[in-house]
């Protein structure tokens, strides 16, 4: 699956937009956590691997 793919599937399940789920499924393809200072992307993806800023 191409990480286009994947962040639309997100996006998709979510709705949450296609330009931050780019950047949750690299950090999934990944296998890393994404760091963010957008706290409500991290609120709104609990299943996934992100990491706020604040917490740092």
């Amino acid at each position: 699956m191409s990480l286009f793919t994947r962040a639309v599937d997100i996006s998709s399940a979510t709705r949450i937009a296609i330009t931050d789920c780019i950047f949750v499924a690299l950090a999934e393809r990944e296998g890393c956590e994404l760091l963010t200072a957008d706290d409500k992307l991290m609120k709104n993806l609990p299943e996934y691997p992100i990491v706020s800023l604040s917490s740092l």
